[in-house]
């Protein structure tokens, strides 16, 4: 339970930070943490995966 507000609030922040990278498996994840915890039984299994960016910063 005390991870479910820093995770809406990280992918929250992800989501308008970077729409272009955003997928519907990173949508689910969303739902996920912002669901009841009634309703997160019904949510699909995923597999894990991770964001890699890539760039330069000066």
């Amino acid at each position: 339970m005390a991870l479910l507000l820093p995770s809406c609030q990280a992918l929250s922040q992800a989501q308008r930070r970077m729409p272009e990278h955003w997928t519907n498996e990173d949508q689910v994840m969303l739902d996920y943490v912002q669901a009841e915890s009634s309703a997160r039984g019904k949510f699909p299994i995923q597999d894990v995966h991770v964001w890699k960016l890539h760039g330069f910063r000066p």
